[in-house]
């Protein structure tokens, strides 16, 4: 689910872009078709996804607020994890934190060098 959020809010996946189907998914990433037509449900309750009778599901269309939204869910999930392994590895907030700013300095630093 992520995956699609991430290719919808960085251009990836395009309004109306066919997603790819059920079974096909499912066999390239070895996992049980249910598992994939219940992620496509919860991202078409999200209005993420509008499914077409008879012919799949496709990219919604999506304004500036929602691909904001999920900007910020993707955001939130990440920094989850990382706070979750950070604490079960012992670090400190603090020594967290510094971590952070020191890798989103360097990378952006990173990246104004290379526009």
């Amino acid at each position: 689910m992520d995956q699609i959020r991430r290719g919808i809010v960085t251009g990836q996946l395009r309004p109306d872009q066919q997603v790819e189907q059920v079974r096909s998914l499912s066999a390239r990433l070895k996992i049980n078709p249910m598992t994939v037509s219940k992620a496509y449900s919860f991202l078409e309750r999200e209005g993420l996804l509008t499914r077409r009778r008879g012919i799949g599901l496709f990219v919604s269309a999506q304004s500036e607020e929602p691909q904001q939204r999920i900007k910020s869910k993707l955001l939130r999930n990440l920094m989850k994890e990382a706070a979750i392994q950070s604490i079960q590895m012992g670090f400190s907030e603090n020594e967290v934190m510094e971590e952070l700013e020191k890798q989103f300095k360097a990378i952006g630093k990173n990246k104004r060098s290379n526009s």
